[in-house]
């Protein structure tokens, strides 16, 4: 799911930046009842929310690691203070043999690893490719305006 989420958002953000860099070059002011404007705004709030679902879902996601990684560190620390105690031992070691065998980050079919260097590198790349949009539409204007 988080796949073609971060997929959909990517994509589709930039299909609309480039729409509204068309639409603002055909000099259109107008899309049916709506103010181009009005339109800028409501696909900038769009990519904004939509990129803010993968943000929380990868936070969410480190926040859950980050508790993993307490609890392992705490067996480490309880079997260091009660060597002595059978029950807390043995429990302790159940828990770190379980999380050494079956611990693993979630991943989207195993392209990217979803933690908190999901949300970096997805806003970066975005930002990446809507700056290069915006080059070619820069470009061309000035290509149109030279002629």
């Amino acid at each position: 799911m988080i796949l073609f989420q971060t997929l959909y958002t990517f994509f589709l953000s930039l299909i609309y930046v480039q729409m509204l860099i068309e639409l603002q070059q055909l000099k259109i002011s107008h899309v049916g009842l709506f103010h181009i404007n009005v339109i800028t705004i409501l696909t900038v709030l769009w990519l904004l929310k939509n990129v803010l679902y993968i943000m929380l879902f990868s936070t969410s996601c480190e926040h859950f690691y980050m508790s993993v990684t307490e609890a392992n560190n705490t067996c480490y620390k309880l079997l260091k203070r009660f060597q002595n105690t059978v029950a807390v031992k043995s429990l302790c070691k159940n828990v770190l043999r379980s999380h050494r065998a079956t611990f693993h980050k979630m991943t989207a079919c195993s392209i990217f690893t979803v933690d908190a260097d999901l949300a970096h590198g997805f806003t970066s790349l975005e930002v990446e490719y809507i700056i290069v949009l915006l080059q070619f539409a820069f470009t061309r204007l000035k290509y149109e305006v030279g002629n």
